[in-house]
């Protein structure tokens, strides 16, 4: 009796759908939705000429009724080498203008880690509702399961981020000392987990890229900040978005990604820190 054969991953991407936000959208279309949550993370330089900086990557959440961007600690600093975490904005528009909106609170929340309390590489920006303003969207993080979800069987792993190399500028060819064209791309990058290995950051799963890719490897600069997803499969075979986590390391194609089951921890201490304002 010849034996049903399994279908690759590529395959099961053409026929799999996949809840994002309370919409079911076919996987093969799905990382175009998940790119909405993913911003170039932006920072205000107070600077007349170069008024924003480019450093990494940010995931926009919403938690508990909050809007939250995510980004790693180390893509911040003392305003030199990287900018300061207080700096960070978001772009809204407002009618034909954009406008950079300030967080209200930057936090780096402790996370008990088994035995030992950490201070984590990971900070949450919350800022006011905007309005009617348009405004990045947010995933909606009650709708999806997190890292510490087992017993699934993965279908397809990814991340979304913008690497450095995906910066390009054009500088105004009647002012040299303007930008005239300033374009941020998303890459998307299929990824598998890994086994972890003795120089492997600690409190990381650890994801590789897919065998399977055919995409470009890119240099791993600037992809601090991005999120990794899973849409897993259970035992009566319905698919599910699992949130993976937040990369904070990479060398190459091998990425280190902060458990979500942790983030969600942080986020719990945020939300018991005080009401959400609506």
């Amino acid at each position: 009796m010849n034996s049903i054969p399994v279908p690759s991953w590529k395959e099961a991407e053409s026929k799999i759908s996949v809840e994002i936000n309370g919409v079911y959208v076919q996987l093969k279309n799905a990382p175009d939705q998940f790119q909405r949550f993913v911003r170039p993370a932006v920072f205000s330089t107070d600077n007349e000429i170069w008024e924003l900086q480019y450093h990494g990557s940010a995931t926009m959440v919403r938690y508990g009724g909050r809007d939250m961007a995510i980004t790693t600690a180390h893509q911040t600093g003392d305003g030199h080498a990287a900018p300061r975490a207080e700096k960070f904005v978001i772009v809204v528009k407002d009618e034909e203008r954009r406008l950079t909106v300030p967080p209200r609170s930057v936090r780096n929340v402790m996370v008990d880690a088994g035995e030992n309390t950490i201070a984590e590489d990971i900070l949450f920006y919350e800022y006011d509702k905007q309005g009617g303003r348009k405004v990045a969207d947010h995933l909606e993080l009650t709708k999806v399961l997190w890292s510490d979800a087992i017993g699934l069987k993965v279908v397809y792993s990814f991340l979304i981020g913008f690497p450095s190399e995906s910066v390009i500028i054009e500088l105004d060819p009647s002012d040299e000392t303007a930008i005239g064209e300033y374009k941020l791309r998303w890459i998307r990058q299929d990824l598998e987990p890994a086994e972890r290995q003795p120089l492997d950051p600690g409190n990381r799963n650890i994801f590789i890229k897919h065998h399977q890719s055919s995409r470009r490897s890119v240099k791993p600069d600037g992809l601090s900040g991005s999120p990794v997803f899973s849409v897993v499969q259970d035992s009566g075979n319905d698919c599910h978005l699992r949130f993976d986590g937040i990369v904070t390391h990479a060398k190459g194609d091998r990425f280190a990604v902060y458990p979500s089951q942790m983030i969600r921890e942080a986020l719990d201490t945020i939300q018991d820190d005080g009401s959400v304002e609506r």
